[in-house]
């Protein structure tokens, strides 16, 4: 049994990457005074995350939601959400 096509796998990356970097750059101009490192954590990786999850839901449809995909997209996308989440400033 495969899952999608390599096709599906790159447009889901693509997606994830491109997105997720665009929406880092646009949350970077936000808030300039935070350090490079929770730049980074924060709004780098958490966004590639939850874009890659929102890539695999446009590549591979509602099939991103049986079995073997929805562990992954699930996955990715809690993990996006809580980077940012706990990243995020206090105070």
């Amino acid at each position: 049994m495969t899952i999608g096509s390599f096709w599906n796998w790159m447009h889901g990356a693509f997606y994830g990457f491109f997105f997720g970097l665009v929406m880092s750059v646009y949350n970077i101009g936000k808030s300039p005074d935070i350090s490079l490192r929770k730049i980074v954590t924060n709004t780098v990786v958490s966004s590639i995350f939850v874009w890659f999850a929102v890539g695999l839901w446009e590549s591979f449809g509602w099939r991103a939601f049986q079995i073997p995909l929805i562990f992954l997209t699930i996955a990715s996308g809690m993990c996006g959400f809580f980077i940012s989440w706990s990243g995020g400033r206090r105070g």
